[in-house]
């Protein structure tokens, strides 16, 4: 049985057929649109009455040690600072360390370091120097008046927020490695 078309069939056809077939690689070669989404995250963080948040850390900045004599560098809570014995202050900016808080007009607040020195490490080494001598600084402009050396402080803003600015001395041993180092310390807020 042999099967065949008309030539009206075939000119039907071959036209439709060539047409499927440009419109095929016509969208085979076409560029496409291409759209992406992705997502992010949002973050605050609202800080309850009766509050303590660290808001700048304690930096000496940078110092030279002395090969043959111990020495130090004192940063006032100011963020003012000097240096005594065998260590020359080298550059860098130092800053005080810094507390903001949240309380009532006329609160007493007693502010308490954690302990009286704290060990800093070197990074990436054992090496060890000491941090003591913790001052807080006179604020009444940051919402604070103290009262006596207690560490009783009145907060005298009248929205009751405040700032408390903190200084140290760091000791520096003689011959100190090189390096950059780091520790912490606590401070402690009581509201009466």
């Amino acid at each position: 049985m042999a099967f065949a078309l008309s030539q009206g069939v075939m000119n039907r056809f071959w036209p439709q057929t060539a047409c499927a077939l440009a419109a095929s690689v016509t969208l085979a070669t076409a560029p496409c649109a291409f759209a992406q989404s992705t997502t992010s995250t949002i973050r605050t963080t609202i800080v309850p009455r009766l509050s303590l948040v660290k808001t700048s850390d304690l930096d000496f900045g940078q110092v030279m040690a002395s090969s043959t004599a111990a020495g130090s560098v004192t940063v006032t809570p100011t963020g003012s600072r000097s240096a005594g014995g065998g260590a020359t202050l080298a550059g860098g900016v130092a800053t005080a360390g810094e507390f903001a808080g949240a309380g009532s007009r006329n609160q007493i607040v007693i502010f308490s370091f954690g302990a009286p020195s704290v060990l800093l490490t070197r990074v990436n080494g054992p090496q060890t120097m000491t941090v003591d001598s913790f001052t807080m600084g006179p604020t009444t402009s940051g919402g604070l008046n103290q009262l006596g050396n207690s560490g009783r402080w009145r907060i005298v803003s009248n929205n009751g927020l405040f700032t408390l600015p903190i200084g140290a001395t760091l000791r520096i041993g003689a011959a100190q490695t090189p390096g950059d180092y780091e520790g912490t310390f606590t401070l402690t807020a009581v509201y009466q």
